[in-house]
């Protein structure tokens, strides 16, 4: 099952518009992610990578992490 956290694009609280979507069965559980953004993605009771809130880091913090995942668990909107 794939987890997906949208936000509305015309949100005007939120300096950039993002949506993320997690696999978590592909999810290796390295906590790469909640290095990075510990704030928007944290591990669930299996493991496995979740979202935490979409808008707990900024930005780049959410981009280091996806791009830090291993298995590539975590897509982000371009």
């Amino acid at each position: 099952m794939t987890d997906r956290a949208d936000t509305d694009p015309t949100d005007t609280d939120r300096t950039e518009a993002a949506a993320i979507w997690v696999t978590p069965e592909t999810c290796a559980g390295t906590g790469m992610c909640g290095f990075y953004a510990p704030d928007t993605f944290g591990l669930d009771d299996d493991g496995r990578v979740t979202i935490l809130d979409e808008r707990g880091d900024p930005p780049a913090d959410v981009r280091n992490a996806a791009e830090a995942c291993p298995t590539r668990s975590i897509r982000l909107r371009p």
